[in-house]
């Protein structure tokens, strides 16, 4: 949510800022982004961050969304559901899981 790139990343391969909110979205209510401390602790004792992203994507920028969890996935300390995305036109979502330090999209019509 910085507007400056993180030292490391390359811009054509990790989309700056990932999260970034647009005033015109087309969603209904708008983009929404945020990142808060949790309620909960790891098994050391410390507090985890939650982060929830609501975001209009056009259609040409989708596959730059597979980059997101990638450096994201080492960091997460409860494994499991990460979140999904839908396109426009679908009634279906896809399901980010993480686990052991890595993360999969999972498509609901394969499941079952």
């Amino acid at each position: 949510m910085d507007s400056d790139c993180p030292d490391g990343l390359d811009e054509e391969e990790h989309p700056w800022p990932p999260f970034l909110t647009h005033p015109g979205s087309e969603l209904p209510g708008g983009d929404l982004a945020t990142m808060r401390r949790s309620e909960r602790v790891d098994e050391l004792g410390r507090l985890l961050w939650e982060i929830f992203a609501c975001n209009y994507w056009v259609d040409d920028n989708l596959p730059l969304l597979d980059a997101l969890p990638a450096p994201v996935a080492p960091h997460i300390a409860v494994p499991g559901y990460g979140g999904y995305l839908r396109h426009e036109y679908d009634t279906e979502p896809t399901v980010f899981t993480f686990w052991d330090g890595s993360y999969a999209q999972v498509s609901l019509e394969h499941v079952g």
